[in-house]
């Protein structure tokens, strides 16, 4: 999937689509099994994504009856006309068995119904329109893109101008979405993973150095270590690499110290003005969790 300055990538909990870049997240809730989100561009919402367990025999035709029933069902409290059309072709979905339908009330919506042919996992998605008519085009786009990444190592994760790889053995533990300053963390159970991404790198960076800039942003996350920074350019941008050793280790003797070890690597992508940062706390050496990961980042 690409990405234009018109378009922009979102990625969560093993999905993925495009959508317009002028559509912001701004609701998430639930985990990899079931969870909603919902994307709007200022005025209304404009993208809706969910996703639920559903047993393998119920076909994709049968989930998309049960969605059509609760939207007539919802029509008739409100008592509001609702226009329906079934099996509509809205792009080309690969990978899913789907069906994508429209419909009009006092808004217009188009939806799709799919199914991951590998996983079987079901994702509702919904593209929101004026009441004119359904936002066919807008949703031929987004529904064309959508991908599952069951089948791979890695994850697909991205939003706000934040677009990373990460291996699928992390889940995700704790979001902090914003435009300014975006972070998203994640678990193994055994390493602690952060990825972020600040916006207006260029203002931060003349009020202070990366290293000043990161250790004041991280500083909750840093408290415990004691960081020695190296200047470590990646992709030819100007970046810092940090190690930091836990500050109780120093007290104590080699039998009674913690293997607790934290690794990051910061750097500033003039072309796209951000500064993207990626840490990881763990056992004994953590640096190669932050080299892949680091490897996965877009910056441009």
């Amino acid at each position: 999937m690409g990405e234009s300055r018109e378009h922009a990538f979102l990625g969560w909990h093993g999905w993925g689509l495009e959508h317009p870049s002028a559509w912001e997240l701004n609701r998430v809730k639930g985990n990899r099994s079931t969870g909603y989100l919902a994307l709007d561009d200022g005025d209304q919402v404009r993208l809706e994504v969910s996703w639920r367990p559903v047993k393998s025999r119920i076909t994709v035709e049968a989930i998309a009856d049960r969605q059509v029933k609760m939207l007539e069902t919802a029509a008739r409290r409100r008592k509001i006309d609702l226009e329906m059309k079934r099996r509509r072709r809205i792009g080309r979905v690969k990978g899913f068995e789907y069906e994508a339908f429209t419909w009009r009330a006092d808004v217009s919506a188009c939806e799709l119904v799919g199914r991951c042919k590998a996983c079987s996992r079901v994702v509702l998605v919904r593209v929101v329109g004026d009441p004119d008519g359904p936002p066919t085009d807008e949703a031929r786009r987004v529904f064309s893109s959508l991908a599952c990444y069951c089948a791979g190592d890695v994850e697909r994760w991205g939003t706000f101008g934040l677009d990373v790889k990460v291996p699928t053995r992390f889940d995700l533990e704790h979001s902090s979405l914003r435009a300014g300053l975006c972070e998203l963390t994640f678990t193994d159970r055994r390493v602690e993973l952060h990825v972020g991404r600040a916006a207006l790198g260029r203002v931060m960076l003349e009020k202070q150095k990366m290293t000043a800039w990161y250790e004041t942003t991280a500083r909750t996350l840093l408290k415990p270590f004691d960081v020695t920074w190296v200047e470590e350019p990646f992709r030819g941008h100007i970046g810092h690499a940090g190690t930091g050793e836990l500050r109780a280790n120093r007290r104590l003797l080699g039998f009674f110290r913690a293997d607790r070890a934290f690794s990051v690597h910061c750097f500033y992508c003039d072309v796209s003005d951000k500064i993207l940062s990626v840490s990881a706390e763990g056992p004994g050496d953590v640096r190669d969790v932050v080299e892949t990961v680091r490897e996965g980042l877009v910056c441009h």
